[in-house]
C-alpha cells in the first residue's frame, strides 16, 4: 500500500492529481480542511494498493510514512473496496458477509460524525438526488454519497453497476441491527407512541404470533384510560386468541397485575395514545417506571421525516429499546423511515404491511429496507 499527500483547493482538483499521480486504482482516505497564511486548503490523503496494474510510484518526499496504527485503517479500508469489487459481480447473500459488513458499519459511524458538505457531479449527483427524492434527507444522502465519492476506485467511478452495489452496501450497513422479541426470556414490554399508529392492533398481531406461533405464554394488560375503544377491542383480541386481559387504572394496579402473571414468558402493556408532548410523556415515563418495564416505540410510515424526528426527540424521555414501523404498506417512499433509524440510533424490530391480524407483521429486515428505499436502482441484492 502506498499513499499520498495533496492539498488542493477542490475535491475535483483532487480527483484530478490523484489519478495523474497515483492512477485510476487509488482512491481517498481522508479529507480534512486547514488554513494556511490565511488561504483555506483541503488536505487529502490518497491511497493505492501496490498490487496496483499501474507502474510502481516514484520514490517522493510526499509519500507520507505510516505508522503501524494507520497502516491497519489502511488495510482496512482496502479491504472494504476489495470486498465491494467482489460484491457487484455476485447475488448478494448476507450471511457470509455479516463479518465484513461490521468493518463497514465503523467506517460509516465514523464518517456520519463529519459535517463536511461537498458538491457533487456526474453519477454521484445523480445518486445524491435519487436519494433526496425518496425521502432521504439532505445531511445523510450528503454523507452517503460523500462515502461514495471517497471511498471507490477513480477507475470505477463511471461504472454505475459498481456505484449502486457500493451504494446498497454503504446504505445497508448504516443501519443498526434489528433487534427482535425473541422469547427466549420473560420481557415486560409497554407499547408506547402517538395516536393513529396502530399500537393496539399491532399488539394484538404480537401477541397472536408469540402465543399461537411460539407457544409462549402471553398477557395482556391496557393502561389506556382516555379511549374505551382501544380497551375493548384488545380486550376482543385477547379473548379471540384465548390469553388474558387486564385494565390497571393506576400505576398500583399495573404493579399488581405484574405480579399476577410474574410466570407468564411476555407481558405486553397497551398504553394511551395522544398528542405527544413533554408534560404528558413525563407522566407517561414516571408510570412505566417499574423495573423490568421496557419500552417499545411504535411510528407509523406515513409520517413525515420532520415530524418523526420531533416524536423521537420527545420520546426519549421514554427511553425507547426499539422501533416498531407501521402502515409500511400505505407508504410509497421509505426516507422518512430510514432517516429515522439514522438519526435516532435505534434498532428496528418489526414493521406492519396491512390490518389482518395476526398476518400483517413481519420481522424487520434492513435487507429488505435498503431494497425498498433503492427498488427503482437495480442493485447487486437483485
Amino acid at each position: 500500500m502506498q499513499i499520498k499527500k495533496f492539498k488542493v483547493k477542490s475535491i475535483k482538483e483532487a480527483m484530478e492529481r490523484i489519478k495523474e499521480e497515483m492512477g485510476e486504482d487509488a482512491f481517498i482516505l481522508s479529507d480534512k480542511q486547514i488554513t494556511e497564511k490565511g488561504e483555506k486548503w483541503i488536505e487529502i490523503i490518497a491511497a493505492v494498493e501496490r498490487e496496483s496494474a499501474y507502474p510502481p510510484f516514484r520514490t517522493s518526499p510526499a509519500i507520507v510514512k505510516i505508522k503501524d496504527d494507520e497502516g491497519k485503517k489502511i488495510k482496512e479500508l482496502a479491504n472494504i473496496v476489495k470486498m465491494v469489487d467482489e460484491f457487484r459481480t455476485q447475488e448478494l447473500n448476507i450471511e457470509p458477509l455479516k463479518e465484513e459488513i461490521k468493518d463497514i458499519k465503523e467506517l460509516i459511524k465514523k464518517s456520519f460524525h463529519k459535517s463536511d458538505n461537498f458538491d457533487f457531479s456526474g453519477k454521484f449527483y445523480d445518486i445524491y438526488r435519487y436519494l433526496l427524492n425518496e425521502g432521504v434527507s439532505e445531511s445523510i444522502a450528503n454523507k452517503i454519497v460523500k462515502i461514495m465519492d471517497y471511498q471507490i476506485p477513480i477507475k470505477y467511478r463511471d461504472n454505475y453497476d459498481y456505484l449502486k452495489s457500493f451504494l446498497w452496501k454503504t446504505v445497508y450497513s448504516a443501519l443498526p441491527d434489528v433487534k427482535v422479541i425473541d422469547g427466549s426470556r420473560k420481557q415486560i414490554i409497554a407499547f408506547v407512541g402517538p395516536t393513529g399508529v396502530g399500537k393496539t392492533t399491532t399488539i394484538a398481531k404480537l401477541s397472536a404470533n408469540y402465543y399461537l406461533g411460539e407457544q409462549k405464554k402471553v398477557a395482556l394488560i391496557s393502561v389506556d384510560n382516555y379511549r374505551i375503544g382501544a380497551q375493548e377491542q384488545l380486550k376482543t383480541y385477547a379473548s379471540l386468541i384465548g390469553i388474558p386481559f387486564a385494565l390497571a387504572n393506576d400505576k398500583d394496579e399495573l404493579k399488581k397485575y405484574l405480579k399476577m402473571f410474574a410466570d407468564y414468558d411476555l407481558i405486553f402493556i397497551d398504553t394511551t395514545g395522544r398528542k405527544p408532548d413533554k408534560d404528558s410523556l413525563l407522566r407517561d415515563a414516571e408510570f412505566l417506571d417499574i423495573k423490568g418495564v421496557e419500552k417499545l416505540l411504535v411510528l407509523s410510515a406515513t409520517t413525515k421525516s420532520i415530524d418523526l424526528l420531533k416524536i423521537m426527540e420527545l420520546y426519549k424521555i421514554l427511553n425507547p429499546t426499539s422501533i416498531i414501523f407501521t402502515k409500511m404498506d400505505e407508504t410509497f417512499n421509505y426516507g422518512n423511515v430510514f432517516n429515522t433509524i439514522i438519526n435516532s440510533k435505534k434498532s428496528l424490530s418489526f414493521w406492519t404491511t396491512g390490518q389482518k391480524v395476526p398476518e400483517d407483521i413481519e420481522i424487520a429486515s434492513s435487507q429488505k429496507l435498503t431494497n425498498l428505499l433503492l427498488r427503482s436502482i437495480k442493485n447487486g441484492s437483485s
